[in-house]
C-alpha cells in the first residue's frame, strides 16, 4: 500500500516539528511508497521511497496559492497513493476529504489538542480513522478514535549517560506562551531561594505570537523585579537535535500546562533520565505509584517548590529506570506508528 501524508512542515532542523521527520522515516519502513504534501518544506534526509512536495510557505507565497497547489498535489498523485494520513492539521481534511472519499481512499487524522471547533467536528466526519497520543487529547466521542500514545525516539534521547552537574537543575522546555503558566515555575524558584536551595532553572523555547512576546517580556520582567537573574535563564527554541542535552545537563523538567494531552517534552525527559514534575493529571497513569511525587497542583508554586524539594532529596535512579521502561513500552516512535499503520493498511 502507498501512502499520501499531509503536514505543517518537514524540517529536521525545526524546534518543535522536527520530531515529525523521524515519523515520516517510519511510515517509509511500512508503506510501498510515501509522497508528503507540506506546507512548508526545510532540511531532511528521507529514504528514497519517499518525496516531498511543498505548498511553498517557505517561498512566501500567498494562500490562495497554497490551496490551489494542494488540489494539484493530491489530484496529480491520486493513482502513487491508497491512504491519506493528516498529522493535525484538519483543514487538509475538509479541503481533500470528499474528493479522497470519492477516489476510495482511506483517510487518517492524527489529531491532539485540548480545543473543539466547528473544524475539528466537521474532519471527524470526513475521516475513516482518528488517532490521539491519550484519552484528554480528542474532545470529541468517536467510535473511530484510537488512542495510541505519541511517538518518542526514545533511543535518541536515552543513549547518552544522564550527566546533570552539581546542585539542583530545572529545565523548562517548549514555547513561551500563556499555556504553560511558566510564571508558576518563577514564584517557586523565588520559594526555594528563600529556603536557601541552590537551583538553576533554565526556560528553553521562544514566543510565536504577539501576545507572547508580550508575555516573555512580562516573565523577564518577574524574573528581575524578584532578583533570580543568577538561578533563571532563557535560552531559544533549539533544532529536535539538540534538545537532548537539556535533558541529559539537568536533574528536574518541569511542565506547568493543564490537564490535557500528554505533552511529548514530558516523554522526551523520561527517556534521557529528566525526571518529570507536571500539573497534568493526564500523566497518572504514565507515572503510576510515583504519580503523588511528580504531579503538582495545577498553578500552586507552593506545591511545585515542595514537590521539587521532595523530589530532590529522594532516591531518584528507581523513578529514572521505571519510566524509561515505560516510555520504551508505551511510547516508542516504531511503537506508535506501527499501530498507524497496522490501521490504515487493515
Amino acid at each position: 500500500m502507498r501512502l499520501l501524508i499531509c503536514t505543517q512542515k518537514v524540517d529536521i532542523d525545526d524546534p518543535i516539528l522536527g520530531f515529525f521527520h523521524r515519523w515520516i522515516v517510519e511510515f517509509a519502513k511500512h508503506f510501498e511508497s510515501v509522497v508528503v504534501v507540506c506546507l512548508e518544506e526545510g532540511r531532511h534526509e528521507l529514504p528514497e521511497n519517499v518525496r516531498v512536495l511543498s505548498l511553498g510557505k517557505e517561498a512566501g507565497i500567498s494562500r490562495a496559492k497554497y490551496v490551489r497547489r494542494f488540489y494539484s498535489y493530491i489530484w496529480r498523485e491520486r493513482k502513487n497513493y491508497d491512504a491519506v494520513f493528516v498529522h493535525m492539521n484538519q483543514i487538509y481534511v475538509i479541503l481533500g476529504g470528499l474528493f479522497w472519499k470519492a477516489w476510495n481512499k482511506r483517510i487518517g487524522l492524527w489529531y491532539t489538542h485540548r480545543a473543539v471547533h466547528l473544524q475539528l467536528r466537521f474532519a471527524a466526519c470526513l475521516a475513516d480513522e482518528i488517532f490521539t497520543a491519550a484519552p484528554e487529547s480528542f474532545g470529541l466521542k468517536t467510535n473511530k478514535l484510537h488512542v495510541i500514545g505519541h511517538g518518542i525516539d526514545v533511543e535518541r534521547f536515552a543513549k547518552e549517560t544522564h550527566r546533570a552537574r552539581e546542585g539542583l537543575r530545572l529545565v523548562s522546555i517548549g514555547r513561551v506562551t500563556h499555556i504553560k503558566h511558566l510564571e508558576t515555575l518563577i514564584e517557586a524558584v523565588g520559594l526555594l531561594r528563600r529556603e536557601s536551595i541552590e537551583v538553576d532553572c533554565t526556560i528553553v523555547g521562544s514566543p510565536v505570537t504577539a501576545d507572547d512576546d508580550t508575555y516573555f517580556n512580562e516573565l523577564k520582567e518577574s524574573v528581575k523585579s524578584k532578583g533570580l537573574q543568577n538561578n533563571i535563564s532563557f535560552k531559544p527554541a533549539v533544532p529536535q537535535s539538540e534538545i537532548a542535552a537539556y535533558y541529559h545537563d539537568n536533574d528536574i523538567n518541569i511542565n506547568l500546562t493543564p490537564t490535557g494531552g500528554i505533552d511529548k517534552v514530558v516523554l522526551e525527559g523520561m527517556a534521557a533520565g529528566c525526571l518529570p514534575i507536571v500539573s497534568n493529571e493526564a500523566f497518572k497513569p504514565i507515572f503510576g505509584d510515583y504519580a503523588d511525587k511528580l504531579i503538582f497542583k495545577f498553578q500552586d508554586p507552593i506545591d511545585l517548590a515542595a514537590k521539587i524539594k521532595a523530589l530532590w532529596h529522594s532516591e531518584r535512579s528507581p523513578i529514572a529506570a521505571y519510566l524509561l521502561e515505560k516510555v520504551r513500552a508505551d511510547f516508542d516512535v516504531r511503537t506508535v506508528v506501527g499501530k498507524i499503520s497496522e490501521v490504515m493498511l487493515g
